[in-house]
């Protein structure tokens, strides 16, 4: 009977696989040479190569020159040893460990198993066999993973005393590697079991409670806090899964069989489920990593903080009270609640006033120059978290249209909310620092301005110039940015600085003239003053 497929015919059709179909026929017709394609890798391995040189020599640099050293105003202590008393092997230990759970999260956050929107609708739809389909990009996605995880982890390897010399490094690397492959496939199981949510919501505890750990000494009293502490021996920590590469580094062997052991079992169970994966999972998952990837590829590091954006939905929050009298406190209200709905800014915001005392805590870590530093990078970042409201409105300018008020009235209102907040990210992190270090309690006062300041760099940060899409800025192999786009780098932290300067002379110089204050306050003013105005 003629149209009707035979039974060979079909056992094909299944067998079909879409995928390397869609590899071996751009095989066949190639876009570029094979010397290019030589000449990619070589420049990404020259790349690497590069940044890790880069990365090892910062690393040594700030263990040898940049820790606490008496005698020297950059590296001077201003952390009593009351306070630093966390051994510097717990605090590694501890920091891997959040790595490691951050990394988790960004992994359900991107999809370890996805499909773009073209491949759910036309390949997974097919009486073909989805494991075989899903399989090649998935390896794809692990071995760079795992690849990222090893480069990353070699210089800390170098830095961290291996017995073995640079066999203790290699194989501490691959350890790491093995680890970083364990996590993607535990969060590629999670993806499976449907609860990502969940999982994200445990990799921030644990991320919380690392940061509490290290905070031991400052929230707890001395016999409480050496109890702790000494039940708490490094050995336990550097047992956790994170800390393997840290034992493979000091002479251990057995890590690297149970990591690996882990690897093959974790590949054994994803082969098995990779059937159970939706349509509507897949092709999500492809979405968000494909909107990152092509972020990225942009040099457009604002629309990949849209990507990243957690799809959570936003709790219920309410403002009881008179309703406002002027369309400013309508948008004031507005900014306020939609702040508060926000899932997890709040939190970030608080957790990021506590980041520099958690570093503070550490033994020997606690310099002039770091602490300056971890300020500087926490006070953005703090900033940036503040402005998630001012940035969405940025998106939409049509929305402020609507209200009677001037471009100065309105960019005055957005700015409330980050002012609330960053001042109060000064009072916590300076002040926190001002009851660990030798009592300069100078130093709430000029954090309480610098937040001032930085509520401006928010400001700058959010209300940013559309990048030229018409004109080419820069490109390489691996990106490709209009003109315009690297302004997403500098706009924003360049204000951030100059507020928290004055602040960071009085921690780094030990010593708080009367006129410092003046420069705070103008300093601050400025910024704040700067991008409030009507462009």
């Amino acid at each position: 009977m003629k149209g009707v497929p035979t039974s060979a015919e079909t056992e094909r059709s299944v067998r079909f696989n879409p995928s390397s179909f869609s590899r071996v026929a751009a095989a066949r017709h190639p876009v570029e040479s094979r010397w290019s394609v030589f000449a990619g890798v070589y420049q990404a391995l020259l790349g690497a190569v590069v940044v890790l040189a880069y990365a090892g020599g910062l690393l040594h640099g700030i263990r040898e020159e940049l820790l606490v050293t008496p005698g020297s105003v950059l590296t001077r202590p201003v952390v009593s040893d009351r306070f630093a008393q966390v051994p510097t092997q717990t605090a590694l230990a501890i920091v891997l460990l959040m790595v490691a759970a951050g990394g988790f999260a960004l992994l359900l956050r991107l999809g370890p198993v996805s499909a773009t929107a073209a491949q759910g609708y036309w390949w997974l739809r097919l009486p073909i066999d989805r494991r075989r389909a899903l399989a090649l990009p998935a390896t794809g996605k692990m071995v760079k993973t795992a690849a990222a995880v090893g480069l990353v982890f070699a210089p800390i390897a170098a830095l961290a005393g291996p017995v073995h010399g640079m066999g203790s490094v290699l194989l501490g690397s691959a350890t790491a590697a093995a680890m970083g492959t364990a996590v993607f496939l535990v969060a590629a199981l999670v993806q499976v079991a449907g609860c990502k949510n969940a999982a994200a919501r445990v990799a921030g505890v644990v991320i919380i409670a690392g940061l509490l750990v290290l905070l031991l000494p400052l929230l707890t009293a001395d016999s409480l806090r050496d109890e702790i502490l000494g039940g708490i021996p490094t050995q336990v920590l550097l047992l956790l899964p994170s800390g393997w590469p840290l034992v493979v580094v000091h002479g251990a062997m057995w890590p690297v069989w149970v990591a690996v052991g882990a690897v093959l079992a974790g590949v054994c169970a994803m082969s098995i489920l990779l059937n159970r994966l939706s349509n509507s999972e897949l092709t999500a998952s492809g979405g968000i990593s494909g909107h990152t990837a092509g972020a990225f590829y942009f040099g457009d590091f604002r629309e990949m903080r849209h990507a990243l954006k957690s799809d959570a939905t936003s709790r219920r929050f309410r403002l009881s009270g008179q309703r406002p009298a002027s369309a400013f406190a309508v948008l004031v209200r507005a900014d306020l609640v939609a702040f508060l709905r926000a899932p997890g800014k709040v939190r970030n915001v608080l957790l990021l006033a506590l980041a520099p005392a958690a570093v503070g805590c550490i033994t020997g870590v606690g310099s002039a120059v770091v602490m300056a530093a971890v300020l500087l990078l926490c006070g953005w970042t703090a900033a940036s978290t503040s402005a998630v409201v001012a940035r969405a409105h940025a998106d939409k300018p049509v929305l402020d249209g609507v209200l009677p008020l001037t471009p100065v009235q309105t960019r005055r209102a957005h700015a409330v909310v980050p002012v609330v907040c960053l001042t109060v990210w000064g009072l916590i992190s300076f002040g926190l620092l001002a009851v660990m270090g030798p009592g300069n309690f100078e130093l709430p006062v000029l954090g309480l301005l610098a937040g001032l300041g930085l509520a401006g760099a928010a400001i700058r940060g959010a209300f940013q110039p559309s990048p030229d899409w018409t004109t080419l800025g820069g490109s390489s192999r691996y990106m490709l940015m209009p003109a315009g786009v690297e302004t997403s780098f500098t706009r924003g932290p360049d204000f951030a600085v100059l507020a928290m300067l004055p602040a960071l002379a009085t921690l780094i110089s030990g010593t708080t003239p009367w006129w410092l204050y003046l420069v705070q306050a103008g300093s601050s003013a400025f910024c704040l003053w700067w991008e409030t105005r009507a462009d």
